[in-house]
Parts: C-alpha cells; sequence; structure tokens
C-alpha cells in the first residue's frame, strides 16, 4: 500500500498524519521537538 508507505516515510521524518483535508490529501503537521 503506497499510502501507508509513504505516511510511515513522513512519520520517519518528524511529521505526523492528522487526518485529511476536503480534497482526500493527507493533512501532515511538522512535530516539535521533544513531543
Amino acid at each position: 500500500d503506497p499510502g501507508s508507505k509513504a505516511e510511515g516515510f513522513y512519520q520517519h521524518h518528524g511529521w505526523a498524519v492528522v487526518g485529511q483535508d476536503e480534497f482526500g490529501q493527507a493533512e501532515l503537521v511538522k512535530r516539535k521537538e521533544g513531543e
């Protein structure tokens, strides 16, 4: 599943997937250091 693979990639680089926007795109937020 390319979607989950990409999600793991983003999480590995400090991004958190917080859901989807109205267009079905994954919404990402950069995690702050120490969280």
